[in-house]
């Protein structure tokens, strides 16, 4: 029989993964343990897929509810205001991080704001810097190689108004993710969500109509390779700051909000935006469409030039 070691090389690792099971060794606690069997769990997937297609479904279904779990341990370690709510042996709950970080992508994707670069780093600590270029966003005397970067990843957050309005509060991504459900065909995220956690049942147990079948069982579990990489980023960005980054902390209310119906703030957002972190200003055009407008630091505000152009400030490093 071949060692686990063997067995798993059959796996694709992708970009990403080899360096994410380096840098997972160097976390700890809980989330280090469920990111550390999440990849188990592909990997066993993978090994699975011929032989019980059915018990591989269900391992990389595992595989991201493991990432999943991580994340939240990771934010009730950092201390994150409500983090106490959150159900980590949920699986709707489980189910539930993936679309919400997929709307907060879509968001930005359709925004225009130029995509990252992020660049994990393991030597002695697990941490993922995040980096703009400073010549697409337009800034005066920017040469090709030189980026912002933020002091922590998800320290920034992301308010909205309707155009008119000075009054931008923060943007709570309901509308989104409705309208995100409703393009999968859900009623609501909460249908969406109920349904993604029902397939581990489905892949498992006989209905009325027959006993359940699993086909093009391998990407499926390329599908939740990619899940597992993006949570497990997250979770590393979590933990990487001692104290709570804004932008995580309006994701998880966000996430309460629906998993829960939890409505009360947690978070002092007023006093994190004056410490130098960067607040996103979006606002709806006449035609519903919603787009970032502003940007600004402490009491600086920015205004883009044309649709999208930042200017950087204390809190951010500007460089090559």
């Amino acid at each position: 029989m071949a060692s686990e070691s063997e067995a798993n090389e059959g796996l694709p690792l992708g970009d990403y993964l080899p360096n994410l099971i380096r840098a997972i060794e160097l976390l700890s606690g809980r989330p280090k343990q469920c990111a550390r069997n999440s990849i188990k769990c592909l990997k066993r997937a993978w090994l699975l897929r011929d032989l019980d297609p059915e018990m591989a479904v269900f391992r990389a279904i595992t595989a991201e509810e493991e990432a999943a779990t991580a994340l939240m341990f990771a934010l009730k370690h950092r201390g994150y205001p409500l983090s106490e709510k959150l159900l980590p042996h949920d699986h709707n709950q489980k189910s539930a991080w993936m679309p919400f970080i997929e709307v907060i992508g879509k968001l930005f994707g359709e925004s225009g704001v130029p995509k990252p670069r992020i660049t994990l780093k393991f030597s002695v600590e697990a941490r993922v810097d995040v980096s703009i270029s400073a010549k697409a966003l337009n800034i005066q005397g920017a040469k090709e190689g030189d980026f912002l970067s933020p002091d922590e990843p998800l320290n920034m957050t992301i308010r909205s108004s309707k155009i008119g309005s000075d009054d931008a509060e923060i943007h709570t991504f309901e509308e989104d993710l409705m309208n995100w459900a409703n393009e999968k065909g859900a009623k609501s995220i909460r249908d969406y969500i109920a349904e993604a956690a029902n397939i581990r049942n489905l892949v498992l147990y006989a209905q009325d109509r027959g006993i359940p079948k699993c086909e093009h069982v391998d990407g499926f579990i390329i599908e939740r390779r990619r899940r597992v990489v993006v949570l497990l980023f997250a979770v590393i960005m979590v933990l990487q700051a001692r104290q709570p980054q804004a932008f995580a902390a309006q994701a998880l209310e966000a996430f309460l909000r629906v998993m829960r119906g939890v409505t009360q703030a947690g978070f002092d957002f007023a006093s994190a935006e004056g410490g130098g972190r960067f607040k996103v200003i979006t606002h709806l055009d006449p035609d519903g469409a919603q787009h970032i407008s502003q940007i600004h630091a402490a009491e600086s505000f920015y205004t883009f030039e044309s649709r999208f152009s930042y200017k950087w400030s204390r809190g951010w490093s500007f460089g090559p």
